[in-house]
């Protein structure tokens, strides 16, 4: 009876975790706000020469995997609101992920469909509410990837064989969807998602391949090896080129960094990848997912059977552990990179469990705990979103007050790190150049400061520092450009530091308060004329 209900309660479930999504609008990350205006900044860029944003920036030359959330709010802010967008690139992340593994789970064995429910908890993970789009977009197309490569492997290796060019790379679609021309599509997909989970999954793939070995021939099994290989070399060429531009810093320079042994640890004790707000709190509930996965995994090993996908999740699970310890946690301008392959580790066991005979009963009781988890974090998030949600509202209705083409200076003294990135909506709002977006001063994002045009080599340390320190003259006279308005938040009254009193005599000399909420501790300052 439970078994029969269990679609219906899977699916009311998914709903039930999609309504902090429309709840906390615009829902709140880190991240998020900095890539939404940056998508912004991009069509403002490609529709309109001779602005502010052209004086500022200009497009990345190189390729960079980390476009995909970028084209995916771009094409929807040409429709709607950064609100709506926001709301429309979170679904389909969540709705993508979620369907992808359970008909991954599906595909292994559809009588485990309760183990797919493992996957509740992993839908507001710590990279998400992070605001790692373009990671999140990639590790959603994993399953897709995997289960079409399981499905279509076998057809293309025979057009191969047989030479049937047209159908191999131009496939019939209304019948079909194995043309090689597919993978190809999700390979670069993949690549300008996030570089790691680029090559990792291919390394997945080729283990389903060889996974074979035993039943197929070498004839069979190198042609699939080397439509792998075509498909993945546009990527791999990109790969490479990649990490020969960045070795002057990454492997000479600073940039390696490791977690200590003992940190990685208790990332894997505490399942660390579902810890968002409160470490010590929220990690005391995390790690009974790790408790409820030790035994069922010592239960399924104990009374496994022959799987034809056993194997090679087994190899994917235990290469993503390894990972863990090898890959190190920041290179390149990439970084918080060790929890990401922690929670590419969870997921692959996840995968991997589905594969083993679980006795009937451990089934349904796994899927209720793991939604007990998820639950309880969404519950427990709730006043924080809330409150970094009405922060996200108050920017976004700031930015629609600023005069279209201005240049904007924010300097908000919150000391929540959750709000570093919050004004960067104001630019989400309106076509604005907001003079903090840390995107421009990395290496590896689609847009990046023109020659001196970067503010933190001319304006002061505004973006990084509690108490930041700014010389707006100098900027306008270094750049030509002046700086329309400055919007302050939680700017102290009676300041003892020498910077906050600076900031503030440069504020009556230049600027004049044209706009307050004393709500919020928020003040628009506009530069007279």
């Amino acid at each position: 009876m439970l078994d029969k209900s269990e679609p219906i309660l899977y699916w009311i479930l998914l709903l039930v975790h999609l309504i902090p999504i429309f709840l906390y609008i615009p829902f709140p990350t880190l991240d998020g706000p900095a890539h939404l205006y940056n998508a912004n900044l991009i069509n403002w860029m490609l529709h309109e020469k001779g602005t502010n944003a052209t004086a500022f920036f200009h497009f990345n030359s190189f390729p960079e995997p980390n476009w995909s959330g970028h084209l995916l709010m771009m094409f929807f802010l040409q429709f709607f609101s950064p609100e709506i967008t926001s709301v429309l690139v979170l679904l389909l992340i969540i709705l993508i992920s979620a369907i992808g593994y359970r008909k991954l789970i599906q595909f292994l064995d559809p009588q485990t469909l309760w183990m797919s429910w493992l996957f509740f908890p992993f839908i507001y993970n710590f990279t998400f509410c992070l605001g790692f789009f373009n990671f999140s977009i990639a590790v959603a197309l994993i399953p897709w990837i995997l289960l079409w490569w399981i499905k279509n492997r076998n057809e293309l290796t025979a057009q191969f064989v047989a030479r049937k060019w047209s159908e191999l790379i131009f496939p019939h679609y209304l019948k079909r969807k194995g043309g090689i021309f597919t993978l190809l599509i999700f390979m670069m997909a993949l690549y300008f998602s996030h570089l790691v989970i680029f090559l990792i999954t291919g390394l997945f793939l080729g283990l389903i391949t060889l996974n074979d070995r035993r039943i197929n021939t070498w004839k069979e099994v190198l042609p699939q090896l080397l439509i792998l290989a075509i498909t993945a070399l546009p990527g791999l060429v990109m790969s490479a080129m990649f990490v020969l531009m960045n070795s002057s810093t990454a492997f000479h320079g600073q940039e390696i960094s490791y977690l200590p042994m003992k940190e990685l640890m208790d990332y894997l004790l505490k399942a660390r990848m579902l810890v968002v707000y409160t470490y010590e709190t929220e990690s005391s509930v995390s790690q009974i997912f790790l408790w409820m996965l030790i035994p069922l995994t010592v239960v399924g090993v104990k009374k496994r059977i022959a799987h034809q996908y056993q194997r090679p999740f087994l190899l994917a699970m235990i290469i993503a552990l390894l990972m863990v310890f090898i890959i190190p946690d920041s290179l390149s301008s990439g970084g918080i990179l060790s929890v990401r392959i922690v929670q590419l580790f969870f997921m692959m066991w996840c995968i991997w469990l589905a594969t083993l005979k679980l006795p009937l009963w451990t089934r349904p009781l796994a899927a209720f705990i793991a939604v007990s988890i998820s639950c309880w974090f969404i519950i427990h998030h709730s006043a924080t979103r809330k409150s970094l949600a009405d922060e996200g509202k108050l920017y976004l209705e700031t930015g629609r007050k600023m005069k279209t083409g201005s240049v904007i200076l924010p300097l908000n003294y919150s000391t929540n790190w959750l709000s570093s990135n919050q004004p960067a909506f104001m630019g989400s709002s309106n076509r604005l150049v907001i003079l903090d977006n840390y995107e421009a001063s990395q290496t590896h994002f689609p847009l990046m400061w023109n020659a001196n045009r970067n503010p933190e080599l001319h304006l002061g340390n505004f973006a990084a520092n509690k108490q930041p320190y700014i010389n707006i003259l100098n900027s306008e006279k270094t750049t030509g450009i002046r700086i329309d308005y400055i919007v302050t938040r939680f700017l102290p009254d009676h300041p003892e530091d020498s910077n906050t009193v600076n900031v503030i005599h440069q504020l009556k000399e230049l600027y004049s308060p044209v706009f307050f909420n004393n709500q919020s501790d928020l003040v628009i300052y506009q530069r007279k004329n």
